[in-house]
């Protein structure tokens, strides 16, 4: 299949004499490219460049005045599968041919992208008779025609639903990160006959997010923009590092004005007051409202007091420019770790004082091959409180408040049992995992005191080559009781 790039030269059509309307397909009634609805002159100078989800491309030209209306536009065409990267902060993707049916053999894969820290949320309208269903109604791998939505930039990452039969109105999926993948399979031929594939709609979900990374960045919807004049958002993204850290917030950019004239921020960022610590930035503060951002008081840099960061960000007859880009990173431990010989060092320092529970997250990812050898100088750790059982079992739940570091396979310690757990005063400890990628979570209890000059844990991490397969897996006990 090709596709057809339309590159737009010039466009001389006042606004309000007329427009140029671009349809991903081959009607009206094809959706529209994502925050195009139509073209006119603006007179901001910026012309897109538009690239079609199939082999066509649909135009509709109106104006009352045709004597002094212009536009010119290249076009040509490339070979590609049919899809695409889809970015904006709203949208349409359909099936090639939609509405109209077709029988030829289809295969695309559509990557959509909103802003970073946002959630992708997508809602079919129609899903034509895919008549791939199993007996039973379920759809299953070796369906001729599907719709296979996954997390992720890629059709193969994971999958949160397929689609085989015929479907109006779904009920919204939301993506775990800001890109979500949809792939389309048709069967060609006569058998399933004629089809009109799928319309979908995605909006930028920006309501009540959490996010838990140790560093990140969140953009408006829309980032970089333009988005069309008059959006209205009400947005709310909450960072929440680990227990006993700080979080900074370092600004890239902020244009955030308001339509109304005056020293008025209709339009703007708030932080609330009672989480921030230290602020810098530029311009003058709303009176009472020094955690109040707007295009008179742009920040720069944020520190917080503890752990938490809630941003609030209300759009109210927006302009098309307005948006901003701010990243964060955990003032403390943890983090990811993609070197090798990485250092793993804890200070005292690194936790707040008004926090009962204290933690370090690590997220260690050794290339494929190789696995991670952790060799610590020292660590200084008081083990459970009562001292009742042994710190060290894994085969034990560990209560919250006990002293220690543990080590769990893969990207996290949701299999809830640790490979490892060094929870004593130690020193000269190594320990070398089964697996590439390795979760380490530390507690720290705050009645400890033990430290070597401040210095809490203190090693590094290797990565080592497996010398043959021999070197991977282990040996797994498992009691079995008979009842």
């Amino acid at each position: 299949m090709h596709r057809i790039m339309l590159t737009f030269e010039n466009i001389t059509l006042p606004c309000s004499q007329g427009s140029l309307i671009p349809r991903n397909g081959m009607s009206m009634d094809s959706p529209a490219f994502p925050g195009i609805p139509n073209l006119c002159d603006t007179k901001n100078g910026s012309l897109p460049q538009l690239i079609t989800q199939g082999n066509r491309a649909y135009l509709q030209f109106s104006t009352t005045a045709p004597a002094s209306a212009y536009f010119r536009i290249k076009y040509e065409q490339f070979a590609a599968g049919c899809g695409g990267k889809v970015t904006g902060i709203s949208g349409f993707i359909s099936a090639p041919q939609y509405p109209l049916k077709d029988s030829r053999s289809l295969k695309c894969d559509w990557s959509i992208s909103v802003g970073e820290g946002n959630r992708v949320k997508l809602t079919f309208s129609f899903i034509d008779n895919l008549d791939s269903a199993d007996t039973r109604g379920e759809c299953n791998a070796f369906g001729a025609n599907y719709i296979d939505i996954s997390n992720g930039p890629y059709a193969d990452n994971s999958l949160i639903k397929r689609f085989c039969t015929r479907k109006v109105q779904t009920e919204p999926l939301k993506s775990d990160g800001n890109q979500l993948s949809v792939k389309y399979v048709q069967h060609g031929g006569s058998y399933h006959g004629a089809l009109f594939g799928f319309l979908a709609h995605f909006d930028t979900y920006c309501t009540d997010i959490v996010l838990t990374e140790h560093h990140g960045s969140i953009q408006s919807p829309g980032f970089p923009g333009p988005i069309e004049d008059g959006t209205n958002l009400a947005c709310k993204w909450t960072i929440r590092t680990t227990p006993g850290s700080r979080i900074i917030l370092r600004f890239h950019n902020f244009d955030l004005k308001s339509k109304l004239n005056g020293f008025i921020c209709s339009n703007y960022l708030l932080i609330p007051s009672t989480q921030v610590q230290n602020i810098s930035a530029e311009g003058v503060a709303p009176t009472f409202q020094k955690t109040k951002f707007c295009e008179y008081y742009i920040p720069k840099e944020i520190s917080s007091k503890n752990n938490t960061l809630t941003l609030e960000y209300n759009l109210r007859g927006s302009r098309p420019e307005n948006n901003f880009w701010v990243s964060w990173t955990t003032l403390g431990c943890g983090g990811i770790i993609l070197r090798n010989n990485s250092d793993i060092i804890v200070l005292q320092s690194h936790f707040t004082t008004d926090k009962e529970e204290r933690q370090c997250q690590w997220t260690i990812k050794a290339p494929i091959g190789f696995v991670a050898k952790f060799s610590f100088e020292f660590g200084n750790f008081m083990g459970l409180p009562d001292q009742r059982q042994a710190c060290d079992d894994v085969s034990k739940t560990k209560r919250d408040d006990y002293d220690g570091i543990e080590f769990y396979a893969g990207t996290d310690n949701s299999s809830g049992i640790p490979q490892k757990i060094m929870c004593k005063i130690f020193n000269n400890e190594t320990w070398t995992s089964q697996t590439n990628e390795v979760f380490a979570l530390m507690r720290y209890s705050p009645r400890n005191m033990m430290s070597k000059n401040g210095v809490i844990l203190k090693g590094k991490v290797e990565f080592v080559k497996l010398e043959n397969d021999a070197s991977c897996g282990g040996i797994i006990q498992r009691k079995l009781y008979h009842f």
